[in-house]
This record gives structure tokens, sequence and C-alpha cells, in this order.
């Protein structure tokens, strides 16, 4: 058909420009040159994440996806992460992986992550690994390198803790490494306390809590503590230590007395993730507002410091939330508690 001849002749033109041929950083980039590549980059996007099937052989979308990831142009990698993340999200709600998602693809977007400067980029193809890795653990790789749980986390909460001045890279920072400390805990529950770096991801949790935060920040941590209900605050193994824990339960009722109405709501959503067994049945299993998601909240951890065999450190820990006393104190409350057993 026509059209098909079209796509081909497209594809030829594609195929013989600089965006797949050269090093345009290697080249002197004139006026224009900049739209001339993205011109191009959304003929490749169509030919390899859109509708790839009408393009060509099944190596054409790993090829043209490892160019635009790898060009010199931030607006050119920016256009091709927006168009990856976009048909990803479509995907995810089909539940369904999509062909050119092979392996050389996953190894450029989370070297991407790794080695990426452009703080916008950075936060897309952040976000691009969020919806990935939620289905299934990744494998990273820095070059040669394929780095371990820890190492990844040790970078990503070292971006987060960095990032705090870009609002949408923090909070793709915050996410994905949320993300992965609960894959962490998930498959070794009892082993998570050894990994030195959990404590630093609650501290940065917690300090995304705070009422002067921005909205999409505190919503961001909502729904990361609401995503961490049911594998770190009720769990009876108390994965991360009681200190990190009790701070954890702090910031949920924090962000449960928020100004903001949406932030309220959505850190109500912990009840939905907690186990049916540690809840009173009027409130397993269904929505409920934010008042009512304090007080039952409230009731749960006096339950859960029960669970845990923590009552003494638990009820010096209300004791001085009620008292108003600084935050930062949980390891001395622990300490004193171990006095009164």
């Amino acid at each position: 058909s026509e059209v098909s001849d079209l796509r081909q002749e497209a594809l030829s033109v594609l195929m013989a420009s600089d965006l797949v041929t050269s090093d345009t950083s290697s080249t002197t980039m004139g006026p224009g040159s900049t739209q001339y590549l993205l011109s191009l980059a959304r003929v490749a996007l169509s030919a390899s994440v859109e509708i790839p099937e009408l393009w060509g052989g099944p190596q054409l979308p790993s090829q043209l996806l490892q160019c635009l990831l790898q060009c010199p142009q931030y607006e050119v990698r920016e256009l091709a992460l927006e168009g990856v993340l976009k048909r990803l999200q479509e995907e995810a709600e089909k539940k369904r992986r999509p062909q050119w998602l092979d392996q050389t693809t996953l190894s450029n977007l989370t070297s991407l992550a790794l080695h990426e400067t452009h703080p916008q980029c950075l936060a897309k193809v952040l976000a691009v690994l969020c919806v990935l890795s939620s289905g299934n653990e990744l494998q990273w790789r820095g070059g040669v390198k394929i780095l371990s749980q820890e190492e990844v986390l040790l970078h990503l909460l070292a971006l987060a803790q960095n990032s705090a001045h870009s609002v949408e890279l923090h909070c793709a920072a915050m996410t994905l490494v949320s993300q992965l400390v609960v894959q962490l805990v998930n498959s070794n529950p009892r082993g998570a306390s050894a990994v030195a770096c959990l404590a630093q991801w609650g501290a940065l949790v917690c300090s995304c809590c705070s009422e002067e935060q921005p909205v999409e920040v505190k919503l961001m941590a909502a729904k990361v503590l609401v995503n961490c209900t049911a594998t770190v605050l009720t769990s009876a193994h108390l994965p991360l230590g009681l200190s990190t824990t009790v701070s954890l339960w702090r910031s949920v009722f924090t962000l449960l007395q928020d100004e903001d109405q949406e932030v309220r709501d959505s850190a109500s959503d912990f009840i939905s993730n907690v186990p049916a067994h540690l809840l009173s049945t009027d409130v397993a299993g269904v929505s409920v507002c934010p008042p009512v998601a304090l007080d039952s909240g409230v009731g749960l951890l006096c339950q859960l410091f029960e669970l845990w065999r923590q009552v003494p450190a638990g009820v010096l820990a209300l004791t001085e939330w009620l008292l108003g006393e600084e935050e930062g104190n949980d390891a001395a409350v622990a300490d004193e508690a171990s006095s009164l057993v």
C-alpha cells in the first residue's frame, strides 16, 4: 500500500540519518539541528515503541531505542524516555510486557539511570524504571559491571538526598528506591536489618513528610508509606528495627493530619494494606476517612508493640509524642525502655 511504501521510505531516511549513523557529539551542531534530530526521533519512536509491528524486523526496535537513549542531545533522550514511559504505562494497564523491551533496552535504561547528568532526563528514566521494577526485579548494569542490590540502593539514596532542588527528580528517586526497599525486605524479612542503608531510607522518607515540604513530595511520601505498610510497618519481623519503624509510623500520623486534604486522603489508604487479621472488622477491607484512619492507626501501633514485644518502648514513644518532644529520639526511647523491662 501507499502508506506502507511511505513508511519504508521514511525508515530509509531515518537509518541513513545522523541519529543512527554518526556520533552527533563529534559534529558541529548547526542552527535547527536539534529540531531536525527531534523530528527523526519521533519517527524512530513510532518504529521502535509505538507501532513497531508496522515498521520492520524484530531487531529494529532495540537498535533504534539504543540510538535514542544514547543520543548526546538531551532533548532527544528526554523525548525518547517520555515515549517509553507513556507506552509502558499503557501496557501495564493491559498487564502485558512489550515485545520491544529486551535485555539490551533494560541494560541501556539502568545504565542511563546511573550515568545521566541532565535532571529532567534522569527523572524520566527513574520513572520508567519505577514502572518496570514494580513487576519484577531489575538487573542493574553500570557498563560491564552488574551492581548488587545494596550498591543500587546506596546510589539512589544519595541521588534522592541531593536532589531536593528538583521536586520531579526527588520524587522519582524516592519512589524507585522505596520500591527496591520493599523488594529487599520481601525477599529476606529477617535479614533486612543487616542492610545499613535502610535506616537512611527511613530517615529520608520521614523528612519528606514535614509540613514545609511541597504537596507533591508529601503525596509521594504518602504513597511510599501506603505501599510499604504490609512489608515494613506491620511486619511481625520488625525488619527495619524499632527506631526506624516507629519513625515511619509517626510520619503516617503526621500526613494524616496534614493541612492538604489530598495528602490526608492519600495517607489514609494505608489501612487497605494492613493484613486483615490485625484490623477490626469495621475497617478491614474498606476505605476510611483520615480521622478514622488516624484512630485505627494508633490502635494498630499499640497492638504491634505487643506483637513485637516492645510495649515499654512503645509506651515511652507514644508519651513523648503526646508531650511534643523532638523527633530523632527513638533510639534513646529504646535504650530507656530496656531498663523498664
